[in-house]
């Protein structure tokens, strides 16, 4: 069962860092006013590396990523002839990126009949999340151009996103795309440990720790800016007392 967890107790047992969410790439892009419409119904949760949440949950709201990766897979899926019905997908989730936005711009409806959906969601870190209400992200989007320009901006940086993963998948060797993917995740100050590294890029693990072993070698400073985000507390601010931390 989930328990959650006040602002006091995250303090207490993590060591959470507090600065505001407006660090944040999405939030401290929004004009001021704009944020402040958005903060009304903000709702924050900390997640533990682990948690599983199916892509429906997060569908209710709009989640912003605070600080963290969360990994999205969708396996394949059979129709009632035998044909495949959708392909495999896979994505990792960066903060600062807003999910569930097909449900705000085309709705619950629509979506619930569409086979695209995410099966699972999962922390590969500790995750600090937002949500927002779909109708509030969606007013805000149809009355405020620069609102809008800056979620068109987050959106195009996932689609990016998705780009980047697929060409470090098809790195030509597992030392290549260890080092891509090493310094994609120091971009956002995060860390992965080498069994989830290995699960991500699809490697044995034998492999990846070689690999690991290679980059400390011939980029030192690299790896130790990499090793020195391991056990990193996610920046989270739970000061107003809205928001839960699930275990």
């Amino acid at each position: 069962m989930m328990k959650m967890l006040h602002y006091k107790e995250c303090r207490d047992r993590w060591g959470v860092a507090m600065p505001t969410c407006s660090e944040n790439a999405f939030c401290a892009s929004l004009p001021e006013d704009a944020r402040a419409k958005l903060c009304q119904g903000c709702s924050r949760q900390l997640l533990k590396a682990g948690s599983f949440r199916l892509y429906e949950s997060f569908n209710r709201e709009v989640s912003v990523i605070i600080d963290g990766v969360i990994c999205g897979s969708q396996g394949f899926e059979e129709s009632a002839d035998g044909n495949v019905a959708a392909d495999p997908q896979f994505a990792l989730n960066f903060p600062g990126r807003p999910l569930s936005l097909d449900v705000t711009f085309f709705g619950r409806d629509l979506m619930a009949g569409m086979s695209q959906a995410y099966d699972n969601m999962v922390c590969l870190t500790d995750c600090y999340v937002a949500t927002f209400s779909h109708d509030v992200f969606r007013e805000l989007f149809e009355s405020d151009a620069r609102f809008a320009r800056c979620v068109m901006q987050m959106t195009l940086l996932s689609a990016g996103d998705a780009i980047c993963l697929s060409a470090l998948l098809r790195g030509e060797s597992v030392y290549q795309k260890v080092l891509l993917l090493m310094r994609r995740l120091l971009e956002f100050d995060l860390h992965l440990t080498r069994h989830d590294v290995a699960n991500v890029l699809a490697c044995n693990r034998t492999s990846v720790s070689r690999a690991f072993a290679r980059v400390e070698r011939e980029r030192p400073e690299l790896f130790a800016r990499y090793m020195a985000n391991k056990g990193r507390s996610v920046k989270c601010d739970m000061g107003r007392g809205q928001a839960g931390c699930v275990r």
